[in-house]
C-alpha cells in the first residue's frame, strides 16, 4: 500500500477500494495502472514475488498519469 501513492491510503471494505486521504486518489478493483518495477523476488516453486512502484510522476492509474502530463504541459507553457 505505501507504493501506491505520496499520501496516507485507507482501504474502505465496502466499495473494496483504496483512497489518498490528502489527494483524493481513488484505487479500485480492476483499474488500470502503470507500475514500475522495484524489487524481484525469486522463491521456490510459484512462491515468487515482485516489488511495484506507483510513487513517482507518470505511474499510477490512468487519470493520474493524464494529469501528470496536463501539468507537466502547463509548466512548460508557463
Amino acid at each position: 500500500m505505501s507504493q501506491i501513492c505520496d499520501d496516507y491510503i485507507s482501504y474502505e471494505q465496502v466499495g473494496n477500494r483504496f483512497i489518498g486521504k490528502e489527494t483524493g486518489k481513488i484505487l479500485e478493483v480492476k483499474d488500470s495502472v502503470r507500475a514500475r518495477i522495484i524489487a524481484v523476488s525469486l522463491g521456490m516453486g510459484r512462491s515468487g514475488k515482485l516489488g511495484l512502484t506507483m510513487r513517482q510522476r507518470f505511474l499510477g492509474k490512468e487519470d493520474w498519469i493524464q494529469a501528470d502530463i496536463e501539468e507537466e504541459l502547463a509548466e512548460k507553457a508557463s
